[in-house]
């Protein structure tokens, strides 16, 4: 109100005038949905990579070694320069989904490694003494031990994948995205637009934690079910 100048700061009223007006078109939900498939798709490979990944990496001692660089390459180097060079190399709209499953691999690989090493041995000596199948050992001992750093884990790389997905479509101006608004946004001195789309990408954020904390905590549930 001070400043009174709605391109350098939009009010909270010229913000949902936007959200309103963005919400009555059928492109703004059809980004939306495009955005969140690009990245749900990048994070389910991320975690089924990042799962097979530390399983190996338990069991063979040469392919932990082996991964360990690629593991710290993808922490430490920039997400706009992994974003820059995979858009020379791939289609634009396999971007986000590749920036997405870089963003997972690792915190992914590194809770559900600890979560197996952390596991109680003794737990697993003894099953093996009752002579219980490894398939049940993995489901009923070692599942149940990485379930909290699985569950950690999943809610940070939740919020990262989904933040530079976001980044990836704006880099890459991938058609029908959250990004591709923002990046119009931008141009056009939208500030209004740009607030509106921020606000949907935080809600969207948030309302995907508290899915993910919901299917995981049916999940638990189940496996205490069974057991």
């Amino acid at each position: 109100m001070i400043i009174n100048q709605k391109i350098l700061i939009a009010s909270p009223y010229d913000t949902l005038a936007a959200l309103i007006a963005m919400a009555g078109n059928a492109s703004f939900y059809l980004s939306i949905l495009a955005s969140l498939f690009r990245i749900l798709i990048g994070l389910l490979l991320g975690m089924a990579a990042a799962s097979i990944s530390s399983w190996l990496a338990f069991r063979y001692d040469w392919f932990r070694q082996l991964i360990a660089p690629f593991v710290l390459i993808i922490k430490t180097i920039p997400v706009a320069s992994f974003i820059i060079l995979i858009l020379i190399w791939v289609d634009i709209d396999h971007l986000p989904v590749l920036i997405a499953w870089l963003m997972t691999f690792p915190i992914m690989y590194e809770n559900i490694y600890a979560g197996i090493v952390n596991t109680d041995q003794k737990l697993v000596n003894m099953a093996h003494v009752f002579a219980l199948e490894e398939k049940k050992i993995w489901r009923y001992i070692y599942m149940n031990a990485v379930y909290p750093y699985f569950r950690s884990g999943f809610k940070i790389a939740i919020g990262l994948s989904f933040k530079a997905g976001i980044a990836a479509e704006i880099i890459g101006l991938v058609p029908y995205s959250i990004g591709d608004n923002l990046y119009d946004a931008k141009i056009y001195l939208a500030t209004a637009d740009l607030f509106a789309w921020t606000i949907v990408i935080v809600v969207l954020s948030l309302a995907l934690n508290k899915l993910a904390d919901r299917i995981l905590f049916l999940w638990l549930k189940r496996r205490e079910s069974e057991l």
